[in-house]
């Protein structure tokens, strides 16, 4: 475990060291630099890592019959990278080397373009598990973390970027499709009221539509169907932490509902409970409602930062600190079990179990 806890509070460290001491943290010019340079250990060790995450030997497997000409359920970008490999290298390391750095500097500079502080939301980012489960599921995180920066694309209103940026998403998963239509209905801030009705008619939808939804669900991915994955993944950590970003939005929206980013994602977080609540019996609910919830880390953070009561921001940002370390913990001591497998952490290049 504390091969994990040691270089991430190391981390966040040097990252909270960063913002408050070096100058060049806020020059236009290094802002990108040094938003990534503190997570490069982070990184290494994403790419050094071997047989770790669940699915480590799955994607070995789907690598290999790539290689072999046997027809996957992979998507095109997947297949594409993986034949260029092939070609080149011809090591499944590569592959897995290539998505962590490619995932996680995603997620930092769409982090770095949308929160005001980045110490605090990269800290979340890492609390919260979604750093320790990029490890997992390659190719979904890589859309996740190209959605991120897609959504940094619609809050600037840059709509062409924003709709290349998820359909380049959906060539590795498709399911981040999902995000153009929740998108579509929020683009109108003009129209903020009626989203409200939108989002109770989206839920009413979900429960009395389920056999549709599921046909289509299973249309997408048909191999999911009767599989051990075909029972419902609502977690109920995932449905504690939208509530407890809804009675924030809620007792804050006086200043939620003034700032762009946050009256977004105040409403992307209600989409993700409604998916939690009202649709568990999706197949991997949880990868679907993530695309919604990972704004969880910009929320809080921007948040707390609009607060003018300091007493508010201390208790908030107190709070949620204490509890997401208090998750991380948890997180960790529940990765030793098969079905997450990110301990022992283990690395080919040197023998290492902790």
């Amino acid at each position: 475990m504390f091969a994990y806890i040691i270089p991430v509070f190391l981390t966040i460290a040097v990252y909270y060291y960063a913002q408050h001491s070096l100058h060049i943290y806020n020059n236009p010019t290094g802002k990108y630099i040094m938003s990534i340079l503190p997570f490069l250990p982070l990184i290494a060790m994403s790419v050094f890592r071997e047989n770790i995450g669940v699915d480590y030997s799955g994607y070995e497997l789907l690598y290999n019959n790539i290689k072999a000409g046997i027809k996957t359920n992979a998507e095109i970008g997947f297949e594409f990278l993986a034949k260029l490999i092939i070609w080149g290298f011809d090591d499944v390391k590569i592959l897995f080397a290539i998505f962590s750095v490619f995932t996680l500097i995603n997620f930092i500079i769409a982090i770095r373009m949308l929160s005001t502080d980045l110490t605090f939301s990269v800290s979340l980012f890492i609390l919260l598990g979604y750093y320790n489960l990029t490890y997992n599921a390659v190719r979904y995180y890589y859309a996740l973390s190209v959605v991120l920066l897609a959504y940094a694309f619609f809050l600037n209103k840059e709509y062409k970027n924003f709709l290349i940026a998820v359909i380049f998403a959906a060539c590795f998963h498709k399911t981040s499709l999902i995000v153009l239509p929740v998108c579509y209905i929020f683009r109108n801030r003009s129209q903020s009221q009626k989203h409200y009705v939108y989002l109770i008619l989206m839920a009413v939808a979900a429960v009395i539509l389920k056999h549709p939804i599921r046909y289509v669900a299973f249309k997408i991915y048909p191999s999911y169907l009767y599989s051990v994955y075909d029972g419902g993944s609502a977690s109920i950590t995932n449905v504690f932490k939208c509530l407890f970003l809804l009675m924030l939005g809620i007792c804050f929206y006086g200043i939620v509902r003034r700032n762009d980013t946050l009256i977004f994602c105040h409403k992307l977080n209600i989409v993700a409970l409604i998916l939690y609540v009202c649709c568990s019996w999706l197949p991997e609910l949880s990868r679907i409602g993530y695309y919604f919830n990972v704004l969880s880390v910009i929320f809080i953070p921007d948040l707390v930062k609009e607060m003018k009561s300091e007493m508010n921001r201390r208790v908030v940002s107190v709070v949620t600190v204490l509890g997401a370390c208090l998750y991380y913990v948890f997180f960790l001591e529940r990765t030793y079990a098969q079905e997450i497998h990110l301990l022992p952490y283990r690395t080919w290049l040197f023998h290492l179990n902790q």
